[in-house]
């Protein structure tokens, strides 16, 4: 799990440059994307799914992806 997260981190600082006067460092939203959208993803899984995956992808976009893009990363 903590390979899973590590590039995951990775990943996201590889193709989300920074943005500029940031209000929170790229390094920091990237930590708390990846911590959110696993333990989300968890949660979902253990509760058996209770909404469909197209669903449940723009949960996670509207709760965490967009407002860490948003405050962090640049457009």
């Amino acid at each position: 799990m903590r390979r899973i997260f590590a590039v995951g981190v990775e990943n996201i600082l590889r193709v989300s440059p920074p943005r500029p006067g940031a209000a929170v460092p790229a390094d920091l939203a990237a930590q708390h994307l990846m911590a959110s959208v696993l333990r989300l993803l968890k949660w979902w899984l253990e509760q058996g799914m209770p909404y469909p995956p197209a669903r449940m992808g723009e949960i996670l976009s509207a709760l965490v992806i967009e407002p860490a893009r948003r405050l962090a990363f640049a457009p």
